[in-house]
C-alpha cells in the first residue's frame, strides 16, 4: 500500500527539530495540530475503483491517519461495472472525527459527469439544456433526484453548479460544452438557486464555478494561462452577488483566469485582489473558497503546485484541490504542508489565515452532517 506517511513523518520531525531549536513551548502538540490543520486543506484525487484497490487503500489511509480534508472523484475512478457506493462508503468510513467526508465529483450533467449509465446513473442533461427546456421548478426537481442519488451513494461535495455567463460564442470550455445556464445573470442565478436547494435538501454541498467568470475567456487554463483582460465584464459577478445576498452559496471555486488590470501578478486563484478583496470584502462572501485544480497548466507550469497552494492561501482561499492521484504523487502533500509552514514561518503567510480556512472546512462538513 502507497502511503505519504514517510515522507510527511520525516517533514515533521526536521521541523519539530527546529522549533525546539527556537525554544518555542510545547512544540511537539502544536506542530501536530498545524500539521492537520493544514492537510485538512487539501483535497486530493486518487487511483481506485474498489476498496480493495492500493490507490483507495491510499487515499483513505490518508484521510485517517494525517486527516487529508478531501478527495476528488474522476472519471477514471468509476471504470467498468464497478459499483461507485462501494468506493464511496468506503472512504466515508475512513472519517476520522464522525464528520463527512468531503468526497467532490463533478456531477454538472451533459458533458460533465463523472457517473454513467453502466454504474447505474441516469444521465442528465447539461446546464444549457436545463435552461431551455426546464422551468426553475422542473429543474430544482431535476437536481434533488441528482443529489439525493449521490448522498445515498456517499458523495457529499458536488463542484456544480457553472454560473458562468455564456458571453463568448467561441468559448470552448463552457459555452461550447453548455456548461452554462445562459448569458442573462439573473437567470443563471435563478437556476444555479434551484440546483443549489435542491442540493442542500439531499445533504449535498456544492461550489459555484468560475469566479470571477470564465463565460469570456477564449482559452483554456487547463492547458495553460487565460487572460480576459480585453474580454470580461463585472456583470459576470453579478450571479455570485446575487446569490450571496441570498444566502444560497456553498462555496465558490475561482478560476485560473488572468485580468491585468485588476490583479497584474496573479491570476483570480492566487489573486488577494480576487478573493480577498473581491469576493471576500466587496461581494461579503465569508465561505468556503477552493481552488480550481492546482495541476493545471495555467498554475502548475507557471508557480508549481507547492508554492501555488501557499499563495491561494494568502490571497483568502480555503481549500487547495488537487487532481494529480495521491497514489501517483504520495509526496505531495508533505511538501504543501512544509511551504504553508515555512511561510508561516517567515511572515509571508500568517497563522491566522490557516485558522479560518480550517474553520471554513471544518464548517461545511458539519452542516450536512445527519
Amino acid at each position: 500500500m502507497i502511503s505519504f506517511r514517510p515522507a510527511l513523518f520525516a517533514f515533521i520531525g526536521l521541523a519539530l527539530t527546529n522549533l525546539v531549536a527556537l525554544g518555542l513551548p510545547s512544540a511537539a502538540q502544536a506542530q501536530a495540530s498545524r500539521e492537520q490543520k493544514i492537510a485538512a486543506l487539501i483535497f486530493m484525487g486518487f487511483n481506485g475503483t474498489t476498496p480493495n484497490d492500493p490507490g483507495s487503500q491510499s487515499m483513505a489511509q490518508a484521510i485517517k491517519h494525517h486527516r487529508l480534508g478531501g478527495v476528488l472523484t474522476l472519471g477514471h475512478n468509476f471504470g467498468g461495472d464497478q459499483s461507485p457506493k462501494a468506493l464511496a462508503r468506503f472512504l466515508q468510513a475512513a472519517s476520522p472525527d464522525g464528520l463527512p467526508v468531503l468526497i467532490g465529483i463533478d456531477q454538472e450533467g451533459g458533458r460533465i459527469q463523472r457517473l454513467a449509465g453502466r454504474q447505474g446513473w441516469k444521465p442528465m442533461p447539461s446546464a444549457d439544456t436545463i435552461a431551455r427546456t426546464l422551468n426553475p421548478q422542473e429543474a430544482e426537481d431535476l437536481y434533488t433526484r441528482v443529489a439525493c442519488t449521490l448522498r445515498r451513494w456517499g458523495f457529499t461535495y458536488n463542484l456544480g453548479p457553472v454560473v458562468d455567463l455564456a458571453r463568448e460564442p467561441k468559448n470552448k470550455v463552457i459555452v461550447g460544452l453548455k456548461r452554462s445556464f445562459g448569458a442573462n445573470p439573473e437567470r443563471v442565478a435563478q437556476y444555479a438557486a434551484a440546483a443549489v436547494r435542491a442540493h442542500r435538501r439531499c445533504g449535498v454541498l456544492t461550489a459555484l464555478k468560475h469566479f470571477p467568470g470564465h463565460g469570456s475567456s477564449l482559452g483554456d487554463s487547463h492547458k495553460g494561462f487565460t487572460d480576459v483582460t480585453d474580454k470580461w465584464l463585472p456583470e459576470e459577478m453579478d450571479p455570485y452577488h446575487i446569490l450571496i445576498r441570498q444566502g444560497l452559496v456553498d462555496s465558490i471555486m475561482t478560476a485560473h483566469i488572468s485580468h491585468q488590470k485588476i490583479d497584474g501578478e496573479y491570476p483570480a486563484s492566487l489573486s488577494p485582489e480576487f478573493i480577498g478583496q473581491i469576493l471576500r470584502d466587496t461581494l461579503g462572501f465569508q465561505g468556503l473558497v477552493t481552488s480550481d485544480d492546482m495541476t493545471m497548466g495555467a498554475i502548475a507550469d507557471h508557480y508549481g503546485v507547492a508554492q501555488a497552494s501557499v499563495q491561494t492561501l494568502r490571497a483568502g482561499g480555503d481549500v487547495v484541490l488537487i487532481a494529480t492521484a495521491l497514489d501517483k504523487a504520495p509526496e505531495l502533500p508533505a511538501k504543501i504542508v512544509s511551504a504553508v509552514l515555512a511561510a508561516v514561518e517567515d511572515g509571508s503567510l500568517d497563522w491566522s489565515r490557516i485558522e479560518a480556512a480550517y474553520a471554513h472546512v471544518q464548517a461545511a462538513r458539519r452542516s450536512i452532517a445527519r
